[in-house]
């Protein structure tokens, strides 16, 4: 059971940092860069994985949602 626990945790954290740096989703209101972009996602999810990854989720939605007004 510890081994699925890890494979989600860690599959979701590289999947974030892959969409975030595909849909430039950035970790603060400032431009995007690697260092508040993918890599901060990835690392946000790797270490507080329970409160990042739904940040994530929402931010990705209304993100998505402006850029398509």
């Amino acid at each position: 059971m510890d081994i699925i626990i890890i494979i989600v945790w860690l599959g979701t954290s590289i999947l974030v940092a892959f969409d975030a740096k595909k849909n430039q989703i950035t970790s603060s209101d400032k431009p995007y860069s690697t260092n508040n972009g993918a890599l901060a996602w990835f690392f946000l999810c790797v270490v507080v994985w329970i409160i990042a990854f739904p940040y994530y989720l929402l931010r990705r939605r209304k993100i998505m949602r402006l850029r398509n007004e």
